[in-house]
């Protein structure tokens, strides 16, 4: 019997690998990703090679593998506050290693379940804190993009100049 990995990794066009070996054995799995007919993403996560490139597909898969909040100026992009794209940043808990894995920056802080949003189902910073968070990491979004996304954030209601500043208070 021959299976189709799209229709084994299902509509979202990612699965883990629990998921697929609950479907397929082992080995079917091996194939498709030896093959080509599954690619890799992360650890123990799994998509289809049409989709794998997809940013907001990368996103939903590694807050499944690396179980963290989206952050920084990923979390930005999820709240139309600057175009998607590049790494994926997560923020984990502090006990967890910062350790990513390609495609993925991972946050580590002590204060993980502060200012947790949700978008479309995911975990996601609230925006004062995505843009602190962005304003204060090296090789991501410039100063200038930041700045945008604050004064957008502030325009659209996303959040206020009193938090912002909170926000920056609060860090260290």
């Amino acid at each position: 019997m021959t299976h189709d990995p799209a229709v084994s990794v299902g509509p979202d066009g990612w699965a883990t690998w629990e998921a697929l070996t609950a479907r397929v054995g082992r080995g079917t799995v091996a194939r498709w990703v030896a093959g080509g007919g599954l690619v890799r993403l992360y650890p123990g996560v799994y998509a289809v090679p049409g989709l794998a490139e997809d940013w907001r597909l990368r996103v939903e898969a590694a807050v499944c593998a690396c179980d963290g909040v989206v952050s920084h100026r990923s979390a930005l992009a999820l709240g139309e506050l600057t175009p998607p794209g590049g790494s994926v940043h997560l923020t984990v808990g502090h006990a967890r290693s910062g350790r990513g894995t390609p495609g993925v920056v991972l946050h580590r802080t002590r204060a993980l379940e502060v200012g947790i949003r949700r978008v479309d189902g995911l975990p996601v910073s609230c925006p004062e804190r995505a843009v602190v968070d962005a304003w204060g990491s090296p090789g991501g979004l410039q100063r200038a993009e930041v700045r945008s996304a604050a004064i957008d954030a502030v325009r659209h209601r996303l959040c206020g100049p009193r938090e912002l500043l909170a926000e920056v208070e609060r860090r260290p």
